[in-house]
């Protein structure tokens, strides 16, 4: 999205999922995931990018 928001949602279901983003994004505090995928959602996209981090050091030290 514009707002620096992503969003996941079926392509089938994405006009009728995408009439109540305009509300979820009005409470959104930081850049966030918005998973419409089965109900509705969010988290900050700064926890994925930890997890990522977390799961790449996890796996250098394996090596």
């Amino acid at each position: 999205m514009n707002d620096g928001n992503q969003v996941i949602v079926n392509i089938s279901n994405m006009v009728s999922q995408m009439q109540y983003y305009p509300q979820i994004a009005k409470d959104l505090t930081e850049d966030s995931i918005v998973d419409m995928e089965v109900g509705i959602f969010t988290y900050p996209i700064s926890n994925t990018q930890e997890d990522d981090a977390d799961e790449n050091q996890t796996a250098d030290s394996d090596s």
